[in-house]
């Protein structure tokens, strides 16, 4: 029996300047402390005056450095094995990332399992991965940071949300060992424990954080 650990935190405007300021020590010792196994990351952001086309460098470095200095990953493993990109998402008419940050001591990213989903269909993006953690089936975790201004846009997002999980959540209905889904969602931090004996699905542990009304989905 061991636990894995989810953890979600919206970095509010997470940049490259940032980096090794007070603000950003301070979110690597946040993270730290919540030791967390597979991290959802919201705001990541970039300098929008730049050319779209030097958007993704620019937020995979802040990611990348922040994984590093959090004892993380955030690099995907493409299908045939090699080492993919930064597991990250945006809506490509805005700078503005989520991201998925893994312990690789703990869990495994599997091969062609990341897929960002962006413009236009969601605020942010929603970036995500499939991790083995040692159990009969793998885990889909999914991470993205709703549009907290627009009533109609967000009820818009959900929609495409439940789209999206109606094929990387297949596993619910189609497949022995169903896969489980971990959601982030906008103002949420919440750490939850899996425990897994190694068979059979992995069940919710423990979940706790987030705001007074507003629970599991």
């Amino acid at each position: 029996m061991r636990t894995i650990r989810f953890a979600n935190l919206n970095a509010y405007k997470l940049t490259r300047v940032t980096i090794g300021d007070a603000s950003w020590r301070a979110r690597v010792t946040v993270i730290k402390e919540i030791t967390p196994d597979v991290l959802a990351l919201q705001e990541v952001v970039v300098n929008e005056t730049r050319p779209p086309s030097e958007w993704a460098q620019e937020a995979s470095e802040s990611v990348q450095q922040l994984a590093s200095e959090c004892g993380l990953s955030a690099t995907t493993v493409r299908a045939d094995g090699s080492p993919g990109p930064t597991a990250m998402a945006n809506n490509a008419h805005r700078g503005w990332y989520t991201a998925l940050l893994f312990n690789p001591d703990a869990v495994t990213p599997t091969p062609g399992g990341f897929r960002p989903y962006g413009a236009p269909d969601l605020w942010h993006g929603l970036t995500t991965a499939v991790f083995d953690i040692g159990a009969s089936s793998p885990i889909t975790v999914a991470n993205y940071h709703g549009d907290p201004f627009r009533g109609g846009w967000r009820l818009d997002e959900a929609y495409r949300l439940n789209s999206v999980f109606r094929t990387i959540l297949r596993g619910f209905s189609d497949s022995e060992g169903p896969t489980e889904g971990i959601r982030g969602t906008l103002g949420l931090e919440r750490r939850v424990e899996i425990e897994s004996s190694g068979t059979g699905r992995p069940t919710v542990h423990r979940a706790y954080g987030g705001r007074p009304g507003r629970g599991w989905p």
